[in-house]
């Protein structure tokens, strides 16, 4: 994931959620017995709401496409001005 781009945490959380959902690695005791909606949020992240399984390659797709803009904007910035603010584009 890009530090670039705002909002992929959530993209990245939902990633491993799948991971853990299709896997079954998550405890399942304790969803079963603390956690209200569970049925919703899986079928959202395994996509059978939507059609879009939340994979860890939709998360890396979701990054590269925000990361575009940011880094255009990140040109016109005034942080540009001083190197130690700033990576390059090649990092």
């Amino acid at each position: 994931m890009d530090s670039d781009s705002p909002n992929t945490d959530a993209a990245m959380q939902l990633a491993i959620a799948y991971v853990w959902i299709k896997e079954g690695s998550y405890k399942k005791d304790y969803v079963d017995t603390h956690v209200v909606g569970f049925d919703k949020f899986s079928d959202y992240v395994m996509g059978k709401d939507d059609g879009v399984p939340k994979t860890p390659e939709w998360a890396r797709a979701s990054a590269e496409c925000r990361s575009g803009p940011s880094r255009r904007w990140r040109g016109n910035s005034p942080a540009r001005s001083h190197p130690s603010l700033i990576t390059s584009a090649a990092e």
